[in-house]
């Protein structure tokens, strides 16, 4: 189960870094406190690196959430895969692949999808802020048409997509993006309601329950209404979403 060079090399690594670990420990708070941040400092100068070979920003420049939630996905999926743990959270398309870059068989654990147990939040949505749809909303119409477009196209020639973004990213894996897409699509685009209604389609009904789920969670004194959050105004025609 996976490359065995880079296995050997890792458990090496690690065992060195656990005696190391162990030395200044032992030692005073002061040595011990110093060589972290210093190990720290230089973990991140190599991470830098790492993101200007492959030509991408850190995921936390545009989001200061992902700081933090990205080690702890990092950290919960390597100690799905060495049996630390009985279960784990995260993204469907993205998660399984990194199990299986580790490893790890789908035959060897089960997925719980949130829908299937009657947790009907909706997933990822086109955000604008108010005042610039205020000023703009030709603009904001004609993006969410082109979004459609090319949403539609990506679902329908999903090897040509991947191959129009290989051109402006030499680096990308294009079998590795083309399962990704596959699984995003075929599992939580493409759903019965799509198929009936088309891309992008809004239940109010289905917004406002989510809302609820939300507001219970986090406990929020005054939850918004579904309609001043979600909006259907700006989709194209129904006949130019369908698939």
């Amino acid at each position: 189960r996976g490359e065995l060079v880079v296995g050997l090399v890792t458990s090496v690594v690690n065992t060195l870094l656990a005696l190391v670990a162990l030395q200044l420990a032992a030692g005073s708070t002061a040595a011990w406190l110093s060589w972290g941040i210093a190990a720290f400092v230089l973990g991140w100068v190599i991470q830098f690196i790492g993101h200007k070979y492959e030509g991408r920003k850190p995921a936390f420049v545009d989001d200061l959430v992902g700081l933090l939630v990205g080690p702890m996905f990092v950290t919960a999926e390597a100690l799905f895969a060495a049996g630390k743990v009985d279960g784990i959270t995260g993204f469907y398309f993205t998660t399984i692949l990194n199990l299986e870059a580790k490893g790890v068989s789908g035959r060897d654990y089960t997925v719980h999808r949130f829908f299937e147990s009657g947790l009907r939040l909706y997933g990822n949505v086109l955000m604008v802020n108010p005042s610039y749809l205020k000023e703009n909303p030709k603009t904001v119409e004609r993006f969410v048409q082109a979004y459609h477009l090319a949403l539609k196209s990506a679902i329908k020639d999903t090897e040509g997509a991947i191959k129009y973004v290989k051109a402006r990213d030499e680096k990308l894996d294009e079998r590795l993006e083309w399962r990704r897409m596959r699984l995003a699509v075929d599992q939580f685009i493409v759903t019965p309601a799509v198929e009936a209604e088309g891309l992008g389609t809004i239940d109010l009904k289905r917004v406002d329950a989510a809302i609820k789920v939300v507001s219970s969670a986090l406990k929020l004194a005054t939850p918004p209404a579904a309609s001043a959050i979600a909006s259907a105004n700006f989709l194209p025609p129904a006949a130019d979403r369908r698939l």
